[in-house]
This record gives C-alpha cells, sequence and structure tokens, in this order.
C-alpha cells in the first residue's frame, strides 16, 4: 500500500491502466487424479478518472465503480462507444467529487463486448481493477458500485465477494437475476460466455435448459434469498442498495426480480430501496437518458449523487 506522498498527482482525462487478472476456470466437478487448477494471466485495461477536487494528500476521494452494461469495453480511444449520454453522467459524478472507475473483463480486453455478467473472472477484473486505484491514488478504500444493464450482476457480486470494500451498491436498469435476466432471456452466445466461465458441460450451442443451477448459484444473487415461514429474506451481507428501473424498459422488463429481492433484503432488516421511473426505457442504464417523450433527464444520476452524499459524505 503507498504512503501518502507515494500516490499519483491529479491527471485530467482518461487514465488507462493494466492489471493482471487469472482467467482460468477450475472445473470443481472433476474427480480424476489429476490437476484441474491453473493460472492463466490476461493484461486486462482498466480505466479510471479522477475529479478535479482530487488531491494526493489529506482527504481520500471517494471511488465509485461504473460497471458497463453488455455493449460496453475500453480501449485506448472508446469507453463504452464514447456515448454522449454515458459520458454526461460521468461528468455529473465527476463534477460532484467522485472518483470513477470501470474495467474491461479478463476473457476480452475491449476487442468487442463480452456478455459474461456478473462471473467469477469478471468480479476478480474489477477487484483488481479496485485494487490498482486505491494503491497509486489517493482513494477510499471503501467504494461504490454502481451497476448499469447487465453490469448490475457485476455490482452486486463484487459487494458480495468483497462485503469490507463497499459502501453502497446502486443499479441503473440493473441486472440482478443470472437465471432469468441473464441466461433465459439471451442469446445462445451470451449463454456460451457464461456457460464457458462457470465450466458448464461444453456444448457446440447452449439452449435454455442447458442452465446448471448448482454451478451458477454462488453467481446468482437470486439464489440468496431464502424462504421462512412463507416470507423471503435475503440474509447474506449486504450494504445499502438502491434500485431505478424504467416502467417502460423493453430490454430487461423482468422488473419482479429486482422488487423481490429488494423486499428480501428489506425483511432481513437490511436498507434497500427501489425507484420505478415512468416514461423511462432500458436507456436509463446510461443515467442520462432520453425518455419516451423524446425529452433528455438527468434527474437520475442527480438522485444517484444525493444517496451517495448520504453514504459517502453523512
Amino acid at each position: 500500500m503507498n504512503t501518502a506522498k507515494d500516490y499519483q498527482p491529479y491527471q485530467e482525462g482518461r487514465i488507462l491502466f493494466q492489471t493482471q487478472v487469472n482467467a482460468f476456470a477450475p472445473d470443481l466437478d472433476h474427480s480424476s487424479n489429476s490437476l484441474q487448477d491453473g493460472e492463466t494471466y490476461n493484461a486486462v485495461t482498466g480505466l479510471l478518472m479522477l475529479p478535479k477536487t482530487y488531491s494526493p494528500s489529506g482527504k481520500k476521494t471517494t471511488l465509485v465503480m461504473l460497471a458497463h452494461g453488455a455493449d460496453g469495453y475500453i480501449t485506448e480511444t472508446v469507453w463504452r462507444d464514447n456515448n454522449e449520454q454515458w459520458l454526461k453522467m460521468v461528468d455529473m459524478l465527476l463534477e460532484a467529487g467522485y472518483a470513477v472507475f470501470d474495467t474491461n473483463t479478463v476473457k476480452d480486453n475491449g476487442n468487442a463486448p463480452y456478455k459474461a455478467p456478473g462471473m467469477p473472472q469478471t468480479v476478480q477484473s474489477y477487484y483488481k481493477a479496485y485494487r490498482h486505484c486505491i494503491d497509486h491514488y489517493n482513494l477510499s478504500d471503501q467504494i461504490i458500485t454502481v451497476g448499469c444493464s447487465m453490469g448490475g450482476l457485476a455490482a452486486l457480486n463484487f459487494a458480495f465477494a468483497h462485503p469490507n470494500a463497499v459502501s453502497g451498491v446502486a443499479f441503473f436498469a440493473g441486472m440482478i437475476d443470472l437465471r432469468n435476466q441473464g441466461w433465459i432471456r439471451q442469446l445462445k452466445s451470451t449463454r456460451a460466455h457464461v456457460a464457458a466461465c462457470l465450466n458448464f458441460e461444453k456444448k457446440e450451442t447452449y439452449e435454455k435448459e442447458d442452465y446448471e443451477e448448482d454451478k451458477a448459484c454462488p453467481y446468482d444473487p437470486m439464489k440468496k434469498i431464502v424462504t421462512i415461514d412463507g416470507r423471503e429474506y435475503v440474509f447474506a451481507p449486504c450494504p445499502p442498495l438502491k434500485f431505478w428501473h424504467g416502467l417502460a424498459d423493453t430490454i430487461l422488463h423482468e422488473i419482479d426480480s429486482n422488487r423481490r429481492f429488494i423486499h428480501a433484503v428489506r425483511n432481513a432488516g437490511g436498507i434497500a430501496e427501489m425507484r420505478e421511473v415512468e416514461k423511462a426505457p432500458h436507456a436509463l442504464a446510461r443515467g442520462v437518458f432520453t425518455d419516451t417523450d423524446g425529452n433528455e433527464q438527468t434527474f437520475v444520476v442527480e438522485e444517484l449523487i444525493c444517496w451517495m452524499n448520504r453514504i459517502a459524505k453523512g
């Protein structure tokens, strides 16, 4: 861990960096008397942006993990296709005094979107990027994760895997149901990504019925819901949650899974909120979005900042 005098100074714009992440998926079901785990490290590109209020000494800047969705990736010149509304959201977070980071996954380093939501390799990619950021810059050890669309699973599974590192989890049209949202409703190509990450039985193509519940269970937040006397609970350590979801979302429209998870967290005494937004399509996943009336809206990002301020600043 660097001392204050070693932290990097402020740098404007996108700061690109590389981490080494193990892409090997161990075969836990193999019973042979031979090695079934290994290390295959690949370089993964990450991205950090600092607010103008950042200083390499003194008070630490709060860091936000901004987990992009299925169509997002990072290269030297591109971040989530350089979508104008996405970048407006980032500017709003920076203006509010937050640093933000994102990363590719170890399975794809920026050549194309990789659709493996919340898989262990994805979570590890984010963890290595997080460690790089806090080791080299004067940033908070506890971060806020924000999951956008498919990035919702990464944001929540990161929090479950590293509870001491996360003070809050937010979702913009976030996916949290691996089976129903991340497998059944997806294309075969997406299912193939998930199957490869979790060592499903190898097949030419993957049908809906090829989902292997036992292997996927640890990475599906919905499996953390338990039922006692007809009432559902989430007892797993869970930081404060807030979901924003559009009622005009026709892409990730299985909103009942999100409602159910929120209620189960509340039943166990956790802090969880869900904000359902009329006239908001799936583009709400970019934070700044155009509603069904054709008007550009920024209010959900403003609400996110207010919510984060309560957590980070009290």
